[in-house]
């Protein structure tokens, strides 16, 4: 499993098939939520977000050129000023339970903590019992509830952070 960075990272051919594979994701996980790809092609082009994603190498293959013979299991989004926000991670269902997650928040903190970023904070909804212990073994704290946040369904947020510094 290799961790993709796309703002500027990554050959723009293959950015651009990533982009596709990131927007399928997006709309199997999310739905009626989901972000389409053309948000997620703007992420790549500003110095404030930090666009990744999980590549796993099913072809045996060293430094991933194209997409053949690999598979896009998920994706991570930053955003970071003075302080960062976890904006979203996603794993395809059929990659889950296999660490790509925790492997995409590291390398989100990993990020935040380059950019001198104070801390994290992230919404996540009540009911995803799986991404809230995921943070909370990273460290991250409740810090409070946002009041029906989400919609399709309707639920609270739980908002989380992690102080860096």
């Amino acid at each position: 499993m290799e961790i993709l960075e796309l703002n500027g990272g990554t050959d723009p051919k293959l950015c651009e098939e990533i982009l596709d594979r990131i927007a399928d994701i997006d709309r199997g996980v999310f739905g009626d939520s989901a972000w389409g790809r053309t948000a997620f092609a703007e992420n790549v082009v500003n110095d404030y977000d930090f666009l990744t994603a999980a590549v796993d190498k099913t072809d045996g293959s060293g430094e991933v050129r194209d997409l053949e013979g690999c598979e896009v299991c998920g994706y991570a989004l930053l955003r970071c000023f003075d302080d960062a926000e976890l904006i979203m991670i996603a794993v395809d269902p059929l990659f889950r339970r296999r660490g790509i997650g925790e492997m995409l928040l590291e390398g989100l903190i990993g990020e935040a903590k380059k950019r001198e970023a104070a801390g994290i904070f992230l919404e996540v909804r009540e009911s995803n019992e799986a991404a809230r212990a995921m943070y909370e073994n990273a460290g991250f704290a409740v810090t409070g509830v946002r009041r029906d946040y989400y919609h399709a369904p309707r639920e609270n947020a739980v908002i989380m952070q992690l102080r860096l510094h």
